[in-house]
């Protein structure tokens, strides 16, 4: 072999490793996968001579959109963290592109994907066996917990997908085989969504590969996979083929119909630039359903909202510009086999990802993207590698893996710094806890975190200078940031004003601290009603109220509050999600009869639900039925604990947490989005 020939099969090597890192979920903070790819942009990625491609120049312009939005994002510490996996799938393309060892990387692709689907089988016997132990008579409804290599089922199946087209493009027998696997392991996620894609891509690879025999070759493979499953796993098979029939289903596709038209609304607000990568989730947060039976998720409904959200009308027209791009390629490369499995694969992911964008999200669907992307097209011309770099690709590449370090190591400083002033707030050392925030800068959510210090100061103190001081820190984005805003109504309760009393989003983070300050103020009618609405969504809550020794203490109240949130019974056509948070209440309060008759119905229509199993195993419990008791108490734990819970001991205590849900979900959000850690906002009066 000669210098360009092993030069060719090490960065080949290194393209492989780089998307296995990637799509097996290893942890990548740093960036350490551009820079293992830096030294192979800079060797072989010289100046071509041709005429970039129409494919090269629409990804060219997405991934200088990614670095614009650095620029022009709502919070850019989230693009630019963004911008790293950008750079590398960018990366891999260009080395692609440039040339490669094509088969070895084919290969090698598919022996990351037949690894994935073998773990996904596994997992499936695990989940399987630990679902039919828990007296479950299907385990489709219970498919979240399925979480191979840490990848969620959607993010799973979308590798897989991508993966299996790999497969058929192989040459060699081995590579060929090892795509029924991984069919079969994608239609073993009884995903609805995967089911739709992989028939779409068995019937274009049966109408449009040729000769015909290959083209039926690898839609039969597809169709033994459904057949092998549809065979062994029949419960969970007809449920998943009956579309929209369960309630899990319907609330599925609920979820993704909002999702998509708080889609809309949001990008209507910043239609040109977008929110900027990486802010979907926190542009879409105050309008999307407060209602807590639905999972905190930062993926979009579709790709197509994901970009408008977070690229704008831009990003849409560029990605439009990328699909009419492939669709010249591949009209002109027709006769060519490789190019006609790409593209339907490639249809196949975009149909599949219009159930829930996952690629956009994770690296490793990045990076498989982009290389179906380059091998769509054919080799072109052949180019020796040399020792002479291309300095200006390797100068950008090489900036762009310092801003993403850079923000990498200003995120996690952040969040420590800002976990260690939290922790020094509830221990009540305020003056230190404000020192180290202002170690952290100006950055507007490190005001508000100082502002809920000092609220904390506050009501420990009652010096009304530091209450006024964290109002002045929350006026400047009071009108746009939910959190702020919230926090400037609750200090103007604190101060003595109450005339606006609580708002009505039962999602608010101070809502019931509001409604403590209502109480404080003598209004108790105005209290009552506000503590009924957010315990009517957030039942968790009642926990914290029964602890409150300011409120218990008040027997009359505690009665009314009782009466109130007992007579709110579900109607007769209640959602799932209505029948369990009465029963949880009603279990909390003392009426067993009632709870359990509002939980059994709960468990009947959605029975992925955990808590109302933990609660029925209680009421059993007390009932003397041991026995049904530990069936609830195993039901529950593997709900909460996961496939490989012990199933040793039943029942599980409940031990309330210090601050609402709700401040607890929006602490978990403003990490997500600012990577800092809010401090906890006390409820002493």
């Amino acid at each position: 072999m000669d210098s360009n020939g092993r030069l060719t099969t090490a960065i080949t090597v290194v393209i492989v490793a780089a998307t296995a890192m990637s799509v097996f979920c290893m942890d990548d903070p740093w960036c350490l996968k551009l820079a293992l790819l830096l030294p192979c942009v800079a060797i072989g990625c010289r100046s071509m001579p041709q005429t970039l491609s129409g494919i090269d120049i629409a990804v060219l312009l997405i991934w200088a959109s990614d670095v614009a939005q650095c620029f022009t994002s709502v919070n850019a510490s989230s693009s630019v963290l963004s911008l790293g996996p950008s750079t590398t799938a960018l990366a891999v393309y260009a080395l692609v592109r440039c040339g490669t060892n094509r088969r070895m990387l084919v290969s090698g692709i598919c022996c990351i994907g037949l690894i994935l689907a073998i773990t996904m089988c596994g997992t499936f016997i695990v989940f399987k066996r630990a679902v039919m132990n828990a007296a479950f008579e299907n385990s489709y409804n219970f498919r979240y917990l399925l979480n191979p290599m840490g990848l969620t089922l959607n993010m799973a199946t979308s590798m897989l997908l991508i993966t299996s087209g790999f497969c058929f493009i192989g040459k060699s027998r081995w590579a060929g085989a090892a795509g029924t696997p991984v069919c079969f392991a994608i239609m073993l996620s009884f995903s609805r969504g995967a089911i739709l894609s992989l028939i779409l891509l068995a019937a274009t690879l049966a109408l449009f590969v040729r000769p015909w025999k290959e083209g039926l070759k690898r839609a039969g493979a597809i169709a033994v996979a459904a057949v092998i499953v549809g065979i062994f796993c029949h419960g969970e098979f007809t449920t998943a083929s009956g579309m929209n029939r369960t309630a899990s289903q319907q609330q599925s596709t609920m979820s993704r119909v909002n999702g998509t038209e708080a889609a809309l609304q949001v990008f209507m607000e910043r239609p040109v630039t977008g929110h900027g990568t990486g802010n979907y989730m926190q542009a879409t947060d105050r309008i999307n359903d407060p209602d807590n039976s639905v999972a905190l998720t930062n993926l979009a409904p579709n790709w197509l909202s994901q970009i408008a959200v977070e690229k704008g009308a831009a990003g849409l027209a560029l990605y439009a510009l990328l699909g009419i791009m492939a669709a010249t390629a591949t009209w002109r490369g027709r006769h060519r086999r490789t190019t006609i499995v790409c593209a339907c694969t490639l249809t196949a992911l975009a149909f599949k990802e219009m159930t829930q964008s996952t690629v956009l999200y994770r690296p490793g669907g990045m990076i498989l993207t982009c290389i179906m992307l380059a091998l769509l097209q054919p080799h072109g011309k052949e180019y020796r590698y040399s020792v002479k770099t291309s300095v200006i690709g390797t100068a950008i590449f090489a900036l762009c893996l310092i801003a993403v370090d850079t923000a990498s190591y200003r995120a996690t400083n952040l969040y420590n710094l800002t976990a260690k002033a939290a922790a020094l707030s509830k221990n009540g050392e305020f003056e230190k806890a404000l020192r180290i925030l202002d170690n952290g800068g100006t950055y507007p959510y490190l005001e508000t975190a100082k502002a809920i210090v000092e609220i904390n100061a506050y009501t420990a103190t009652g010096n009304t200078a530091i209450l006024s001081r964290a109002y002045g820190r929350l006026q400047p984005s009071g009108q746009t940031d939910k959190l702020n805003a919230s926090l400037t109504e609750y200090t103007k309760m604190l101060k003595g004003d109450t005339g606006n009393s609580c708002n009505t989003d039962i999602s608010d983070p101070t809502g019931y601290y509001k409604a403590r300050a209502l109480y404080a103020a003598g209004q108790k009618i105005q209290t009552t009603n506000a503590m009924a609405q957010y315990v009517t969504l957030t039942p968790a809550l009642l926990d914290i109220i029964m602890h409150d020794t300011m409120l218990t203490a008040d027997t009359a109240f505690m009665k009314q509050l009782q009466a109130t949130l007992l007579a709110d019974k579900p109607g007769k056509n209640a959602t799932p999600a209505e029948n369990a948070r009465y029963g949880y209440t009603a279990f909390r309060l003392g009426d067993t009869l009632s709870a359990e008759q509002s939980l059994l119905k709960a468990t009947a229509q959605m029975p992925s639900y955990s808590t109302p199993w933990r609660i029925l195993g209680q009421i059993s419990e007390a009932r003397g039925d041991t026995a049904q008791a530990h069936v609830f108490y195993d039901r529950h734990r593997l709900l909460s604990d996961g496939i490989l819970w012990s199933g040793k001991t039943a029942g599980n205590a409940y031990t309330p947490g210090n601050a609402s849900p709700q401040w607890r979900q929006t602490a978990t959000k403003y990490a997500m989005w600012h990577h800092i850690m809010l401090p906890s906002l006390s409820s002493n009066p």
